[in-house]
């Protein structure tokens, strides 16, 4: 492997490696997100084929992150963490252990022997920041450090800054080798994978269709397995009872939503118990009932 230093959209030179922003894909946390699902096979597919994935730098939140990496760096962080100083470090890293493996990082912070990680997410995705009211690190930044200090043996940890807006939040984040192996192994098998261009196993819905379509259709039946058939009766009768739940539901918050009338709602005591919402559409306006914890009807 030639270890030279590259550009992270030089794409000849990252579809021979295993990078940081492709570790949150490898745990299978991007198979359902909007703009650009990935997916395990995906990415294994980019790689044994030298594909270059869909340019999405013209996508909101890339020419965000984009723009404000380096006024989050250079600008923000003095302003709202004085006592943290963050240089940018345009290196490429190989890890020393895993030739399969290297990374580019955001900067490092001066007179400490720790990497820094900027995250610009709009207000709306900042909330996934968020629990109970408390800010953590996401498991697909969580991924992507992870897979930093597995190149980077000798840093103590990263200092993870996101902003979204407001303030500049400051998460940081210390190296535990215990989660830093694991996910070396699920990388190495990965990386087996691409070598032997075999497909890694499908973990969710959309790589299993990936790999069904590619099965030569033989127009039989299997003989079900106990676990399947166990498996397939539960459905069959859990859609059921879905389907008349429903049903039932349906014609109770009919029933309510004609008794509530032009009310706002309904009230159990000076409580209120629920809200009737009124909404505009081209076909007319719609009901639906609130509750003080969640919609159901």
């Amino acid at each position: 492997m030639d270890k030279t230093k590259f550009v992270v959209n030089d794409y000849e030179k990252r579809n021979k490696l295993l990078l940081a922003s492709d570790a949150a894909v490898i745990l299978d946390l991007f198979a359902y997100y909007k703009d650009n699902p990935r997916t395990p096979i995906t990415l294994w597919n980019e790689k044994i084929n030298n594909i270059t994935p869909p340019d999405i730098s013209d996508k909101p939140n890339i020419i965000r992150g984009t723009v404000l990496e380096p006024v989050i760096r250079d600008t923000l962080i003095p302003i709202f963490h004085p006592h943290i100083k963050v240089e940018e470090d345009l290196n490429t890293y190989y890890s020393p252990d895993n030739d399969f493996m290297a990374c580019h990082i955001d900067g490092q912070i001066v007179g400490k022997n720790r990497l820094a990680e900027i995250k610009a997410p709009a207000f709306g995705p900042m909330t996934n920041w968020k629990f109970n009211g408390i800010y953590h690190i996401p498991d697909y930044v969580r991924a992507q450090c992870l897979h930093i200090l597995a190149c980077r043996a000798d840093i103590e940890g990263i200092d993870i800054f996101a902003y979204a807006g407001m303030e500049v939040v400051h998460l940081p984040l210390g190296r535990n080798q215990s989660e830093i192996d694991i996910y070396i192994r699920v990388a190495t098998q990965f990386s087996n994978n691409i070598k032997k261009k075999t497909p890694p196993e499908p973990i969710n819905n959309r790589d299993l269709g990936f790999l069904d379509i590619r099965k030569e259709p033989i127009g039989t039946y299997i003989e079900a397995s106990i676990n399947l058939k166990v498996n397939l009766r539960e459905q069959q009768k859990k859609k059921q009872l879905i389907k008349e739940l429903t049903s039932e539901v349906d014609d109770l918050s009919f029933q309510a939503k004609k008794e509530i009338g032009n009310a706002k709602g309904a009230k159990d005591n000076g409580e209120i118990i629920c809200n009737l919402i009124r909404r505009k559409s081209k076909s007319g306006t719609i009901l639906s009932l609130t509750f003080p914890s969640t919609k159901v009807a």
